[in-house]
């Protein structure tokens, strides 16, 4: 322990007086009263055994002992000032901010997150979500989770994991004895859509290889939101469509199960997405390299 240093209080005052000469100013700008400004002056002169300050009203002035120590206290607080300084920089660049979907986050990410930061404790990932990620902003996010095929100009796009799609429900929905279902048994089970045309296509592009026709959505039948309707599913509602890697915990669990064998699996995926330039913090790199190695290793891609 520093035991010849003096009260840190006294010369942060001391600091404050040197710098405007003046025992009121520096009251202001420590947020105290002048007298307690003055009580920590009196006790530092008492402490070095000398004075500080000439008081000749209506100036004040130092003396030479008062310069020496304010020339120290000025290199000491500067330094003290630049380190913290930079460690708080070093505190923001590490952190990153990642845009992804409701479902990504809930389903994916938000399970595995903690392995990341058990290999990179100083890295802060913040999620940020919506309802889907078809455009982002680079300068709200470093990182974007979006899906679709990749191909999209100015980034570095790398596939996490690649579109499988395949019926899912809750066990108690179909008779276990009629499982597997093959198609023409599964178009007679009630059927949950997403509120989205592009939906609709991916049950035809499942069923219609098989001369299957798919009827019309339901509107009791059609969700707005991919979490509802997963519950929906969860909850017995129907036969739902699932995409792989996203369902593989609820399948272990025996929460949900595969009716069919039936599995439809396109060019599309999602992808982990940054901006292309040279000078992409270490930080934002590692990040983009674990999403994608996390992803191709958990089926062995």
């Amino acid at each position: 322990m520093r035991t010849k240093l003096p009260s840190l209080h006294a010369m942060a005052a001391f600091e404050a007086v040197a710098r405007h000469l003046s025992f009121t100013q520096a009251a202001r700008v420590l947020n105290v009263q002048q007298p307690a400004v003055s009580r920590q002056i009196a006790a530092l002169e008492e402490d070095l055994g000398t004075r500080l300050f000439e008081r000749r009203r209506p100036f004040l002035r130092l003396t030479e002992a008062g310069h020496r120590l304010a020339a120290a206290t000025n290199i000491g607080f500067d330094t003290i000032e630049q380190a913290a300084d930079a460690i708080r920089k070093k505190r923001r660049d590490t952190r990153l901010t990642v845009n992804v979907s409701i479902g990504f986050a809930t389903l994916w990410l938000l399970t595995r997150l903690a392995d990341f930061r058990v290999l990179n404790p100083d890295i802060e990932v913040r999620v940020v979500t919506q309802d889907v990620v078809y455009d982002y902003d680079f300068d709200e996010c470093d990182v974007a989770v979006s899906f679709g095929d990749g191909k999209w100009p100015g980034v570095d796009a790398r596939m996490i994991f690649p579109e499988e799609l395949f019926p899912i429900c809750s066990p108690g929905a179909i008779d276990p004895g009629a499982l597997p279902l093959g198609p023409g048994e599964l178009i007679k089970q009630r059927l949950l859509y997403l509120d989205d045309v592009g939906h609709l296509e991916d049950w035809q592009r499942l069923l219609h290889p098989h001369g299957i026709a798919v009827p019309p959505p339901h509107a009791d039948a059609t969700f707005n939101s991919y979490m509802v309707y997963l519950h929906a599913a969860l909850n017995g509602a129907g036969v739902a469509l699932g995409w792989g890697y996203f369902m593989d915990d609820h399948l272990a669990t025996g929460a949900l199960i595969r009716p069919s064998d039936l599995t439809l699996r396109t060019e599309r995926g999602y992808f982990s997405v940054i901006e292309k330039r040279s000078d992409t913090r270490d930080e934002v790199l590692m990040f983009h390299e674990w999403l994608v190695g996390t992803g191709q290793n958990q089926k062995g891609l």
